[in-house]
């Protein structure tokens, strides 16, 4: 479900951002990316009062599919921004997905051993690999 979920707002940030802030993180997603700004303060106090909220706004359509890291100072505040593109938190969940989906999954009719097929074998023995089947046919 959460692969699902990240798939579509991967998808969906390619025309719509959203975003929130407050006086140390902002946090966007748009552009199929997700940018996490940690903002820390100067020595001297340049405190604001926190504001947090969310503000979705259509864009024109785009998916940028690149990893950026960069730290930006100025005379108030020095910063450091991470973004990272939602195609690799969706594949980072997406595989443990799968693995789980699809690791007990066996088709009917193959040794579960060497994954033969013994549709036409009547013995109960895998012929390739000697396994018992417990399946006479």
């Amino acid at each position: 479900m959460l692969t699902v979920l990240l798939l579509v707002v991967w998808l969906g940030s390619a025309w719509w951002a959203a975003g929130a802030m407050s006086s140390s993180l902002c946090v966007e997603v748009r552009y199929g990316r997700l940018s996490i700004e940690l903002i820390e303060r100067a020595r001297r106090d340049y405190s604001q009062a926190p504001s947090f909220g969310m503000s979705p706004r259509l864009q024109r359509p785009r998916i940028e599919w690149t990893f950026e890291l960069a730290q930006m100072s100025d005379e108030r505040a020095y910063s450091t921004l991470v973004i990272i593109p939602l195609w690799a938190i969706v594949l980072l969940a997406g595989l443990p997905t799968y693995w789980l989906l699809w690791r007990g999954r066996r088709r009917p009719g193959l040794c579960p051993v060497c994954n033969y097929d013994l549709r036409a074998t009547t013995t109960g023995t895998c012929p390739e690999c000697g396994a018992e089947t417990g399946a006479v046919v």
